[in-house]
């Protein structure tokens, strides 16, 4: 653990608590800013003070990290709707129906009775708006379905998103918040008055992309649950995964694998880093390299929809590839925080998603407990050493995740080490396996024998 900047961790550990002290403690917003420039203010004082003296006094650290704490708080405070002076909230009524323009953000997962959508309200009866809204729109086989960017015009009521009805029952609405989604909107089709296609976003350009890669899959020769697999592990897709295949995988602790995440993206990161190796003996090698996995990254993640899971693991895997092409001395938990950190203050509610958690644990026991539990055993057989290395990264990642899995899912995956020491070996000939499966149907050059081949592994 050389070279480990402990500031990065404490400023880090603070921000948490200011963004988990605004969650829980919405109600005194107004006092914590008051704290917030008082602190700016002692800081300032204490920098004059500190900038004579050798070494900085402890009045000087206490004053820093009451700053970040409250960076992280009013960081979460000014994105509730209170705080927005244009939300639709402060003028909505919820008991009439009204007029709204709405602009599709995202695509949710449908079920039975209705297509799901996240939007942004731009107008309300004409009025300029903003904020999110959940739009549930109900299913009829005749309407085509909405796509990224586009704009409707509906009429409809505005309504505060119920809490469940059952106890102990996952609470959908709380979940919702953290997307910074307050409110709903339940219409028929007949209640959309207009349609049209809105500006372009990265977002919405990733949606078509991935539209017309499935578009060519499904002229291929890949059967049904082989496709949706390589929909889910290539481009971030799991409509299309049927309930019985979706079950194997949660009873064999293999779920994670059908989810886009930092595995995914590690793996990429370890398969390139491996392939451009002959890089480093040319001249400013590290340097080409570097890029070219940024480039192959963030390529991935456009073709995976630009979701924000996608999006965190590469921007995470990112920073990694920044500090060796930095040419400095650093360490491996340094730009762990460091990714961390930036990516609260991009968007703090990212703390309360599962994904989130469980990926900077995993990632983080991984590089803390793993080198340590390699060390206990030497096994001189290179398969030997090949299997107690993944064995070690699993027993690792797995001590950070358990207690959030039993936590959110009350559950504990019995047969993980006999999943992971045979998948994981394979999982990154399948990912990348499947991005060529995905490059070469999109030129429509898929072979047949290609096909078969990705269908039997």
């Amino acid at each position: 653990m050389h070279f480990i900047n402990y500031s990065i961790v404490k400023f880090s550990i603070f921000l948490t608590l200011g963004i988990l002290f605004a969650h829980f403690l919405s109600d005194s917003s107004f006092f914590v800013f008051y704290i917030g420039l008082g602190s700016f203010g002692l800081l300032l004082i204490s920098w004059y003070i500190a900038k004579r003296q050798l070494l900085p006094s402890v009045f000087y650290g206490i004053c820093i990290f009451c700053v970040f704490f409250c960076i992280g708080y009013i960081n979460h405070q000014i994105r509730l709707p209170n705080f927005q002076p244009n939300h639709f909230s402060k003028t909505v009524n919820t008991k009439v129906s009204q007029s709204l323009q709405l602009k599709i953000k995202e695509v949710l997962k449908p079920d039975s009775y209705y297509l799901k959508y996240i939007a942004e309200a731009e107008a309300l009866n004409g009025q300029t708006v903003s904020g999110k809204v959940l739009l549930s729109i109900q299913n009829d086989s005749c309407a085509s379905p909405s796509l990224i960017d586009d704009i409707l015009l509906v009429h409809s009521n505005i309504s505060k998103v119920p809490k469940s009805l059952n106890p102990y029952q996952f609470e959908y609405s709380n979940y919702l918040k953290t997307l910074g989604i307050h409110h709903q909107v339940k219409i028929k089709q007949h209640e959309i008055l207009a349609r049209s296609k809105g500006s372009w976003t990265f977002r919405g350009m990733s949606e078509k992309i991935r539209n017309h890669i499935i578009k060519k899959l499904k002229r291929s020769y890949l059967k049904s649950d082989e496709r949706s697999i390589v929909q889910a592990l290539v481009l971030g897709q799991r409509n299309d995964i049927s309930k019985e295949v979706y079950e194997a995988y949660a009873a064999a602790g293999a779920i994670h694998i059908l989810a886009v995440s930092g595995l995914h993206v590690g793996i990429l990161y370890l398969l390139l880093s491996g392939l451009l190796g002959p890089f480093k003996r040319r001249r400013n090698g590290n340097q080409i390299i570097g890029l070219i996995i940024l480039c192959f990254l963030w390529g991935f993640a456009l073709i995976a929809g630009l979701s924000p899971s996608v999006v965190r693991a590469v921007t995470m895997f990112s920073f990694f590839t920044l500090a060796q092409l930095s040419r400095r001395p650093t360490n491996s938990i340094n730009t762990l925080f460091l990714s961390y950190f930036t990516l609260l203050l991009i968007n703090p509610n990212w703390l309360f998603h599962v994904g989130f958690q469980l990926s900077y644990l995993a990632v983080f026991f991984i590089l803390w407990i793993q080198p340590k539990l390699y060390q206990l055993y030497f096994p001189k057989n290179y398969l030997l050493k090949k299997i107690w290395s993944i064995f070690t990264v699993t027993v690792a990642a797995q001590l950070g995740i358990v207690p959030l899995t039993l936590y959110y899912f009350h559950q504990f995956p019995g047969l993980f080490l006999m999943t992971n020491l045979v998948v994981l070996p394979f999982l990154g000939v399948l990912l990348f396996g499947g991005i060529i499966v995905v490059i070469l149907a999109t030129i429509n050059a898929l072979p047949n024998s290609i096909s078969s081949s990705y269908n039997w592994l």
